[in-house]
């Protein structure tokens, strides 16, 4: 089965408008929101830039219509996590 990959930005610029948001940006949440990907059986990258502590960017990947971008959706707004969903790519085999 092919897989597909989802690429999400940190929003910054809504970080900086929001001292409320800010606040909730801290590097214990990295962790939670690796295991809750990890949770969903997701393929985790995380970009080397960080905003205290939490990957400016992340891309999680999976099988076709296995609901990426719903399960890191979910995901982000629990954790409180202002993340914008960017680009989408797909896995080519021979």
């Amino acid at each position: 089965m092919s897989k597909v990959f989802e690429r999400f930005d940190l929003d910054l610029e809504r970080i900086m408008s929001s001292s409320e948001i800010k606040s909730k940006v801290i590097p214990q949440k990295r962790e939670l929101l690796r295991q809750d990907i990890y949770k969903k059986k997701h393929i985790l990258l995380e970009g080397e830039n960080q905003f205290n502590g939490i990957p400016k960017t992340i891309i999680v990947g999976g099988d076709y219509g296995s609901g990426i971008k719903e399960d890191v959706d979910g995901i982000l707004l629990k954790l409180g996590l202002p993340y914008k969903h960017i680009e989408l790519y797909f896995e080519i085999s021979k």
